[in-house]
């Protein structure tokens, strides 16, 4: 508890010396069903979240954030898109019937086996006419997770190919889209991983690490800021700021003096 208000008012701080130019960033979720899990937020505490961001900042899809890091476009307001990690039963219970209230725009980054409960907290997933309905509907993209969750730093090439060119493969059958975009499972990822997924193709890779997106950073590297239930709504609005990127760099400098 004391960590959590010291972090709230280090961001506090970090804020008000801050620019306040406008930013671009990403979400990462994973569950909205209010399980027990880190990482379940409460489709209650979710609704807060997304009607903020949707009065306080531009919702934007996954591609514009994509096309800003290529420095292709400038903004005027701070653009935040968010995105949801594995493929939850719940994205399409709760999350899908908000993202329509506000009309706006989610990517789902999937574990496309949907049959595979064992590493992704053992909850529901979603079923193949939930995908395709999401998809229909032109609020929710569905992105590259890998179809098992794997680790790609401990896979051979073979098992890389199925691995993420599988998932791919998958996405294209559920949905009739070809997926651009992957987030690394777990954000576990190397130069070497970078280079393999660029050679199939993809435009851009998520991490976990936190921070804003800049125009010329690397694109199989971008950054995306997680968000569990753990955190009060206070904190939820400090880290859709740009404190959130001052702060994780003082961090990096301290950890480097030590």
């Amino acid at each position: 508890m004391i960590r959590g208000y010291f972090k709230i008012i280090a961001l506090w701080l970090v804020k008000f010396f801050s620019s306040n130019e406008p930013h671009v960033s990403v979400l990462m979720y994973h569950s909205v069903s209010g399980g027990d899990t880190k990482y379940d937020v409460p489709k209650t505490l979710f609704e807060k979240e997304l009607k903020f961001l949707a009065q306080k900042h531009s919702i934007v899809p996954l591609s514009d954030v994509v096309t800003y890091a290529k420095g292709e476009r400038k903004i005027e307001r701070s653009e935040i898109a968010i995105t949801i990690d594995d493929g939850y039963l719940d994205t399409y219970t709760n999350v899908f019937p908000l993202l329509k209230k506000y009309d706006v725009h989610a990517t789902v980054f999937l574990t496309s086996n949907l049959e595979r409960k064992e590493k992704l907290s053992d909850i529901e997933r979603l079923t193949r006419e939930q995908i395709k309905e999401m998809s229909d509907s032109g609020l929710v993209s569905f992105e590259i997770h890998g179809r098992n969750h794997l680790n790609l730093k401990e896979i051979s090439n073979e098992e890389f190919e199925a691995e993420v060119a599988g998932c791919r493969d998958d996405i294209i059958s559920y949905t009739g889209y070809t997926p651009k975009y992957i987030a690394y499972a777990s954000g576990h990822r190397n130069k070497e991983i970078e280079e393999r997924v660029e050679s199939l193709g993809l435009v851009a890779g998520f991490g976990i690490t936190e921070g804003i997106i800049n125009p010329g950073d690397n694109l199989y590297r971008l950054r995306r800021i997680q968000i569990d239930k753990t955190m009060s709504f206070t904190l939820f609005k400090l880290r859709t700021t740009r404190a959130i990127h001052t702060y994780n760099k003082i961090l990096s400098w301290l950890r480097g003096k030590k």
